[in-house]
């Protein structure tokens, strides 16, 4: 899945995949699965494989249009079960019911659990956070913007080949989501309402950081705010004119995300005592 993703890679993988047997997605490679691997599959226009000269799958040029899409098609329905799996464990993972990851992590240090303190567990915790960061910041719109490096090399310049949903033109989406979910594990959700109790900000209350509490979350709403104001999709805003206010919206949006990823890399990370991942101290954007 993104960032790790190739539409000729999916396309071999529809090539291997006979509609008249059973095709499996569970221990392919990630960039031949995920839900960018769907998209490319659902989303597409052409039948024509999307592979330079030597990875062409080696029978795609004789196959009809027919059997290309149903050869699509069935890959498609093995990549869907697959997220249906991942999903199901994921979920399964933090269910008090299941996997009751939240009491795994409230018992670190304990005989057998896999953390061996409470500083590890929460800093374990808090290293995923840092998707919103590297990925979502810089990877989904810094890239994109041209605000940051890019597989374009381009600078202050848009980089289509950086969107993450280059084909169902759903990146900003994608970012609200990414956000949303920063923004409820901040926030927390009651155990009785279905979710899986207080969030980090009830964590920096604890520990006397209101204020720093308040920020934040405030930070995380209007970077929320600022994505969901990007007029169309983010692939349209960066096809506008360079002063438009569809491009500007998108550069906003970035410039929110930044503010809130630096309150999340400095003053988070001092007042809780915790280690910045790798990536995120090595990140200078």
């Amino acid at each position: 899945g993104y960032p790790v993703t190739s539409a000729c890679a999916v396309d071999q993988a529809s090539a291997g995949c006979d509609p008249a047997g059973t095709c499996d997605a569970a221990d392919v490679l990630p960039n031949r699965k995920g839900l960018d691997a769907l998209e490319a599959l659902l989303f597409r226009d052409s039948s024509e494989h999307d592979c330079p000269g030597p990875a062409a799958p080696a029978a795609w040029a004789g196959w009809s249009e027919t059997e290309r899409w149903q050869r699509r098609a069935a890959w498609a329905d093995a990549v869907g079960k697959d997220l249906v799996v991942a999903a199901t464990l994921l979920d399964d993972g933090w269910r008090q019911d299941a996997g009751n990851y939240v009491a795994v992590l409230q018992d670190a240090g304990a005989s057998g659990n896999p953390f061996p303190s409470l500083r590890e567990a929460l800093n374990h915790y808090t290293d995923a956070l840092y998707y919103v960061d590297h990925e979502t910041k810089t990877m989904k719109l810094g890239q994109p913007t041209g605000i940051v490096a890019n597989a374009c090399g381009l600078f202050e310049e848009p980089c289509l080949l950086a969107l993450e949903s280059r084909y169902a033109h759903q990146s900003k989406e994608a970012i609200v989501a990414n956000l949303k979910a920063l923004q409820l594990a901040v926030l927390g959700r009651p155990l009785a309402a279905g979710g899986r109790g207080p969030g980090i900000g009830a964590w920096l209350r604890a520990v006397d950081a209101t204020a720093l509490a308040e920020r934040w979350e405030a930070e995380i709403a209007a970077a929320i705010a600022a994505a969901e104001a990007i007029p169309g999709s983010l692939h349209d805003a960066l096809t506008a004119e360079a002063d438009s206010a569809p491009r500007k919206a998108a550069t906003a949006a970035y410039d929110a995300a930044q503010t809130m990823a630096k309150t999340m890399k400095s003053d988070l990370m001092t007042v809780l005592g915790l280690d910045l991942p790798d990536a995120a101290a090595a990140d200078a954007d």
